[in-house]
Formats: structure tokens, sequence, C-alpha cells
């Protein structure tokens, strides 16, 4: 995509905890008949810094040399007034606070889903006209955006943050996320890589790739370009180096996938 004009929406959705290997080991054939997805690295170690960032619109930052996904290339959202080395694909004036209001003052409808307790926050629920926050299950986010999104809702900022792919790494229902998190239960104890762990993050990500189609269906009805930004906010530990869980550096939390692609 080279150029982008503001009648086109734009849909964000960040993979809560999805890590870069998790990633390329699912059979998530939807979302990677989309585009090429790379491997980028995360702003943040946990929800709140990660999604601040984006929403301040950096991006998980790949290393490949090419637009977009390496913001040093070309960046996809730029402030007016910020430093940058190249123009970017979608420019708001200086002074603008965030992508959200920057998309909300070009006349779009900026609606917000949220899977994470994070998103309590007003720093990150603040900014959307529209924001529900619907704990973890896909299907009712999707049935919400159907609810909240019709065709004549154009053009829309739409952000959802799916939290399947988050601890405990299960789907198909509405899920609870312990009050405990794997880093502080395992902050003092080494007990392996946990595989099993690790392939239930994959298994949810399939389940997410696979009812994807349903969303990108009803975003589709109202015959406009959608651009699609699909990433991880941070990763996740299983092990290694005795390191689990997240909010904390690793390479394993750092790495995540990115795709940028237009439906």
């Amino acid at each position: 995509m080279n150029t982008f004009d503001f009648t086109e929406n734009v849909v964000l959705i960040t993979l809560d905890s999805c890590r870069w290997d998790s990633f390329t080991q699912a059979n998530a054939q939807h979302l990677k008949s989309r585009c090429k997805f790379r491997k980028a690295f995360s702003q943040g170690t946990y929800t709140y810094p990660a999604h601040m960032s984006i929403f301040s619109g950096i991006l998980p930052n790949s290393d490949t040399i090419e637009p977009y996904y390496n913001r040093f290339c070309k960046n996809l959202f730029r402030m007016a007034g910020r430093r940058a080395s190249s123009a970017s694909l979608i420019e708001f004036p200086e002074g603008t606070e965030n992508i959200i209001k920057g998309f909300e003052r070009r006349g779009y409808k900026t609606i917000g889903f949220a899977a994470m307790e994070w998103f309590k926050h007003p720093n990150l629920n603040g900014p959307f006209q529209v924001f529900h926050l619907t704990g973890i299950n896909f299907e009712k986010q999707i049935k919400y955006v159907k609810q909240e999104l019709s065709a004549s809702d154009f053009p829309f900022f739409l952000f959802i943050n799916i939290g399947e792919t988050h601890e405990p790494y299960e789907y198909g229902k509405d899920i609870k996320v312990s009050l405990v998190s794997r880093a502080r239960m395992r902050a003092f104890e080494n007990i392996g890589y946990q595989f099993e762990e690790h392939k239930k993050q994959i298994l949810a990500l399939e389940y997410v790739d696979g009812i994807m189609p349903k969303l990108f269906a009803h975003l589709n009805q109202n015959y406009r370009r959608s651009l699609v930004i699909v990433c991880g906010d941070h990763g996740d530990c299983f092990g290694e180096d005795g390191k689990y869980g997240h909010g904390f550096y690793h390479e394993k939390v750092m790495e995540v996938p990115l795709g940028i692609f237009v439906i």
C-alpha cells in the first residue's frame, strides 16, 4: 500500500501475549494467507506500555528494510511535528494526542473491544468514542462488533484486543485470567520449559484464526477497503532461562508477529 485516503477503514488487532514462534508454528491459514507476517519487536513488556506505544503510532518494529514494518524506513502512522526520517502513510496534525483521536478528528467512528483488564485504565479506553471491556471471548467480541458497526458506519477505526493467546490460553467460552500472573507465581523457581503451556498458546491462536473470517466478512459488507494491522503486543516466556510469563525483558517477550494488509 503506497497511498491512503481518509475514506478507508482502519482495523487494529492485537493478539495479547502472542510471541513470534507461536505464530510461526500455528496453523493460522486465514491470517497467513493475507500477507507475509514479519518478526517484529515490541515496545513494551506487558499490555499497558505496549498499547500506549501502538496508540501513539509506534508499532512493534521489524528489522526488515521495508516500509511500515520498519518505521525507520517509513512509518505507518505519524503525528506532524515528531521527528521522522521520511513521510508516513497516515499523518495527523501536530498536537494530535494519539492515532485514535487523530481518526476521530477526520470524521471516523472510533470503537474498541478489549479482553485484558489493563483496558480499564482511562489512558487506554478513554480516547475511544465507544469502548467495551469484553473479557476473553473472541466470538463475543465479533458479536459486539456486528452490533456496533453497521454498513453505514464508515469510515471507522476499529480496535480489538484478543485475549485467547494470553494465559490461561483457553478458548470457546468466557475465560477468566488468574489474578496472580505466571511470572509472579514462578519468580523464585525454575521448573523447566513448559512445552504443554506453549502448545496451548499455539492452539489458542489456531482457534482465533479459525473464526477470524467471520470478522472480516462483516467488515467487508460496507464495500470499502479496510487497512488491517495484526500484531502481538508482547510475548510470553515458557521457561526459557528460568523465566515465565511477561513483564520483564527477554527476547521471547519482545518477539511478536506483525502483519499489515488490506481487505
